[in-house]
C-alpha cells in the first residue's frame, strides 16, 4: 500500500484559525473469490488483486466571536475505488458541517451543529453473471444536534442534556435524546465515575465507502452527531 498526503494550518490575526489537508492513497489487496459462468455452465473460483484507490482533501475554518462565543466550519471531499474480481464500485462523498460553541450564564457550555453529507456511487458490471441494482444510488444524511453542559454545586457534578436529529434516504427521520451525569471527585480532577443515564434510539447501520479524516484537534462533540449511512442496499441479480 502507498499512501501520501499533506497538512497546513494557519492563522489570521487572533481570531481565524485555518487547516487544509489531503490523502491519497494505492492499495493491492489478494483475495480468492468464487463466481458462476454461464458457457459452460460452472463455478470458478479465481485468486486475484482487488485495486483499491482513492483521496481526500480537508478544509476548516474555525472563527472567535469573542470570549464567551466561536464557531467552526469543515467541508470535506473523498473519492474511492474499489474493484475485485467479480465487481467494482466507485464512490464520492461531499460532506459540509457547522458547529457553534456559547458560555452561558452559569459557566454553561452551550452546542449546537448542523451538517450534511451526500454520496453518489457507482457500481461497475465485470462478470455477467453478477449484477446490482440499481448500477447507481446516492446516499445522503442530513443532522443536527444541541447540547448543554451545566455545572453546579461548585462544579463538582454537571449535568449535560443534549439530542441529535438525523434524516437518510434509508430510515427516514430520527432523533437521539441522551443525559449524562458527570461527578468530579475534586473541582481540578474531572475524572470521576459518569452515571449515564440515556435513552436512545438503536444507531444506524454504519458503513459508507470513504475514510473521514479529521485532526486531532478536532472536538470531540462536534464528531458525536455524525451518523454513517448503511451498506448500499441494491438487488444483486446472482444467476
Amino acid at each position: 500500500m502507498g499512501q501520501a498526503g499533506f497538512r497546513t494550518d494557519w492563522d489570521r490575526g487572533t481570531r481565524d484559525t485555518f487547516t487544509f489537508q489531503g490523502d491519497v492513497y494505492r492499495a493491492i489487496a489478494g483475495e480468492t473469490t468464487t463466481y458462476a459462468l454461464y458457457s459452460p455452465a460452472s463455478q470458478v473460483v479465481v485468486d486475484a488483486n482487488a485495486q483499491l484507490t482513492g483521496g481526500n482533501l480537508l478544509a476548516r475554518w474555525k472563527r472567535v466571536l469573542n470570549d464567551r462565543s466561536d464557531f467552526q466550519v469543515q467541508a470535506y471531499f473523498d473519492r474511492t475505488n474499489h474493484f475485485e474480481p467479480e465487481f467494482g464500485e466507485t464512490r464520492d462523498t461531499f460532506d459540509i458541517d457547522f458547529l457553534h460553541h456559547l458560555t452561558l450564564p452559569g459557566q454553561q457550555n452551550f452546542l449546537w451543529g448542523v451538517g450534511a453529507r451526500v454520496s453518489p456511487s457507482n457500481i461497475v458490471q465485470i462478470v455477467p453473471t453478477l449484477d446490482f441494482q440499481p448500477r447507481a444510488l446516492t446516499d445522503h444524511i442530513y443532522s443536527a444536534f444541541v447540547q448543554d453542559e451545566i455545572p453546579f454545586f461548585n462544579r463538582q457534578f454537571s449535568l449535560t442534556l443534549g439530542s441529535k436529529f438525523g434524516h437518510d434516504n434509508y430510515n427516514g427521520f430520527d432523533v437521539q435524546p441522551s443525559a449524562r451525569l458527570l461527578w468530579n471527585r475534586t473541582p481540578d480532577n474531572p475524572s470521576g465515575p459518569r452515571l449515564p443515564v440515556r435513552s436512545e434510539h438503536p444507531p444506524v447501520s454504519t458503513r459508507i465507502s470513504s475514510s473521514r479524516i479529521c485532526g486531532d484537534d478536532e472536538p470531540a462533540t462536534f464528531l458525536s452527531h455524525r451518523r454513517q449511512p448503511p451498506v448500499s442496499f441494491r438487488k444483486i441479480d446472482r444467476l
